[in-house]
């Protein structure tokens, strides 16, 4: 099963391979060479290399008709965890800088899983004050738009485009 992302300038889609999970007695087979509105959760697995949808029961959930034409918006990503590291990356426009924080999120929430994401933070389109002193050990909450997977540096990177900075809470 392969999701699609943003359109390039070129006009070819971003693709990225995905092993789908689905409940026992799911509301409809998946089947192969069809289209599906799906949600839920995207984890990688051990090797760091396998990207694994586990699917949503609770999200209504629908096969796509053979004929429907379907422009696939960009692939959104979310996610809670602790900031590892922080680079400007962007230091000319003072009012808007770039900062590049790699986030160590933990999906399973039993520490075991630890997932550790690139994320983009253009500050002043964000609701994060642009002149924010992050704390290495603190926890942030973003959401954004899946950029890359995995290249060069076997990291996911995502654009945010939402956030929340929780500046006294560590993680303990």
């Amino acid at each position: 099963m392969r999701g699609q992302g943003e359109r390039r300038g070129d006009g070819t889609f971003d693709s990225l391979p995905v092993n789908v999970t689905l409940a026992h007695l799911y509301r409809f087979d998946i089947l192969p060479g069809h289209s599906y509105v799906l949600g839920g959760k995207v984890t990688k697995l051990d090797d760091g290399r396998t990207t694994v949808m586990h699917v949503d029961n609770s999200i209504e959930h629908r096969a796509l008709p053979g004929g429907e034409v379907v422009e696939p918006g960009p692939i959104m990503i979310s996610g809670t965890g602790v900031i590892m590291r922080v680079r400007y990356t962007n230091t000319k426009h003072v009012e808007n800088p770039t900062l590049e924080v790699l986030v160590s999120h933990d999906p399973s929430g039993n520490g075991d899983g630890r997932v550790k994401v690139r994320w983009l933070l253009a500050m002043g389109d964000m609701d994060i004050p642009y002149n924010t002193n992050f704390k290495l050990g603190t926890r942030i909450a973003l959401a954004g738009r899946l950029e890359a997977l995995g290249e060069p540096a076997g990291l996911v990177v995502v654009k945010a485009t939402r956030g929340v900075y929780y500046e006294e809470c560590k993680e303990g």
